[in-house]
């Protein structure tokens, strides 16, 4: 079994060279110097809230899914009004600021959608209580850029029930918590900031979404970083090859791809006038992170719905709403009709925002190995070539 982190595939490589006979060589990959001061920032950021990945009324629901989807999540935010509040543990911050990304993404967006405050006070409540964490655990950086985007969403979804104190409070926390440490990484090149795994990209993502919520409220702060971060991203997305995949396997490609997802979407909804989105435009280094990464999902999904894992990474991925964002944005309806069957059963809110109406599952596409897309018994087979 293979492990996909950056040690191993590399301890991988060595194996097969001695296998062939090969020399050993030391890897040697070019130092990158990621600029001391913010790169250029060649656009404005809106004023007004909200502006990440929506910025008026939420879209109404087009077809009999999208209303079933709209009813579940519904429920599921008045089951979460009464949870018991997100406590803070310094070693397991990051499973919890998954917890903070569901609740307040649900309670944000079931308030927008009904324009009912008791979701826009449960979130409030969410709000304040992560925001008053001793920090956000800088130390393990998945962990502060997951908990910086669930509370940027929420503080940008929130943002008119929120009262001058609440939302000092607040963006404090981003910015203390949250842009600071980041600086702090850019500065002294940490790890994930030149690294080309899933850890550039989420880290970047959250860093990323968490400057465009506050870009009124601190704009020195969140320019200089937002810079930062769109520099240092490309080195995550030059790990996606030609077939729109990376060496870390289909379920930390997901997770990669969720956040690049959430950081190319709020610069879409939240960036002023018409200028290019960074992460989108022909010219950005990563480019080829979007044309087949809708592809590489489908072709290495089985007929159950497992992935064609490796090394430790799962064979379920989670939910995958990016796909949704994917065909919306680059209008491919085989990436809807695809993930609205597979996330038809637990819809997260994103899901409902980015949900493109199906068209049916004309899904005749070349895979390694499948036989057929009609269902759980067509054979299936995947292979790793180091």
């Amino acid at each position: 079994m293979l492990c996909c982190c950056s040690g191993c595939l590399t301890a991988a490589r060595k194996v097969e060279q001695a296998l062939r006979g090969d020399k050993e060589k030391p890897e040697r990959r070019p130092e990158r110097n990621l600029p001391a001061q913010a790169a250029d920032v060649r656009f404005d950021v809106k004023p007004q809230h909200p502006r990440l990945f929506v910025t008026s009324d939420w879209p109404a629901p087009a077809d009999s899914v999208a209303m079933q989807w709209r009813d579940l999540l519904t429920r599921r935010a008045n089951e979460t009004i009464d949870k018991p509040a997100i406590d803070y543990s310094p070693k397991k911050l990051l499973a919890r600021s998954r917890e903070a990304l569901k609740r307040l993404s649900l309670l944000g967006g079931v308030y927008r959608i009904t324009g009912d405050k008791k979701y826009a006070q449960a979130g409030r409540r969410e709000l304040l209580n992560v925001c008053g964490f001793e920090d956000w655990q800088p130390g393990d950086f998945l962990a502060t850029a997951e908990m910086m985007n669930a509370v940027a969403i929420g503080y940008d979804w929130l943002y008119d029930t929120l009262s001058p104190a609440d939302r000092r409070t607040i963006v404090n926390a981003i910015v203390e918590n949250g842009l600071k440490p980041a600086l702090d990484a850019y500065a002294s090149r940490g790890g994930w900031t030149t690294a080309r795994h899933n850890w550039n990209l989420v880290c970047n993502g959250g860093v990323i979404v968490a400057s465009l919520a506050v870009a009124n409220e601190e704009p020195a702060t969140s320019r200089r970083v937002l810079g930062l971060a769109l520099a240092s991203i490309e080195e995550g997305m030059a790990s996606f090859d030609s077939s729109g995949g990376t060496a870390e396997g289909p379920m930390y490609h997901s997770y990669a791809m969720r956040y690049l997802t959430f950081a190319a979407a709020a610069l879409d909804t939240a960036m002023e006038g018409n200028a290019d989105n960074p992460l989108i435009s022909d010219g950005h280094g990563g480019y080829r992170a979007w044309t087949n990464a809708g592809n590489y999902r489908l072709a290495m999904t089985g007929p159950t719905g497992k992935s064609a894992n490796f090394g430790d990474g799962s064979e379920t991925l989670g939910n995958t709403a990016w796909m949704l964002w994917l065909a919306k944005t680059f209008n491919d309806k085989r990436y809807a009709d695809f993930e609205t069957d597979v996330d038809r059963a637990e819809p997260s809110i994103f899901d409902l925002l980015w949900h493109v109406a199906p068209e049916g599952r004309a899904l005749a596409r070349s895979a390694p190995g499948r036989r057929n897309w009609n269902g759980p018994y067509a054979s299936f087979g995947s292979a790793l070539v180091l």
